[in-house]
């Protein structure tokens, strides 16, 4: 069963700009998220201390910022929902969080709150790549909160067996 802790600390890696607001876009759509002007939050793609995915390297997450952030800089981040995507023909999963200190994402508790952001599933995947230097992401699917902390509680699990520091209690 999946933890009720409504935050976790992202290692931030990597930032960039995106269109991400929760302001009204222009009438004419853009085909690429790259295409529109990039007023929004910035975007940050970092790793999850003490969790291993299926392929041992630490769980990897998107998180939705008030400012640019630093390489290294912890960010205490609020999970809102799961991506999960085809990279390179194999499944592929990050999770999405907004920084858990900044009430202007207190509103976004999920996938439909993230695409009245213009961040559903598709312009997500193309921040990912960007932020990666990936491949296409092709799929692109979002899960709500309740999948997000389901995978950070496995990936938590996962590295806790391998440490030997399963907590019994």
């Amino acid at each position: 069963m999946p933890s009720t802790s409504t935050s976790t600390v992202v290692v931030v890696e990597a930032t960039t700009c995106s269109a991400f607001t929760h302001a009204p876009r222009p009438e004419r759509a853009a085909a690429r998220w790259t295409d529109l002007p990039l007023l929004g939050c910035p975007v940050g793609e970092g790793y999850i201390s003490d969790t291993l995915d299926d392929d041992g390297h630490a769980a990897r997450a998107l998180v939705l910022l008030p400012d640019d952030a630093r390489p290294g800089r912890p960010v205490n981040a609020r999970p809102v929902a799961l991506l999960r995507a085809e990279r390179e023909g194999q499944p592929a999963e990050e999770t999405v969080c907004v920084d858990a200190d900044d009430h202007d994402f207190d509103q976004i508790t999920g996938p439909d709150d993230l695409a009245a952001w213009h961040a559903g599933p598709d312009a997500l995947a193309q921040v990912w790549d960007h932020l990666t230097h990936h491949a296409t992401t092709r799929q692109a699917t979002s899960d709500g909160p309740f999948a997000a902390r389901a995978h950070l509680d496995h990936t938590r699990h996962a590295y806790q067996r391998l440490t030997g520091c399963l907590d019994w209690a």
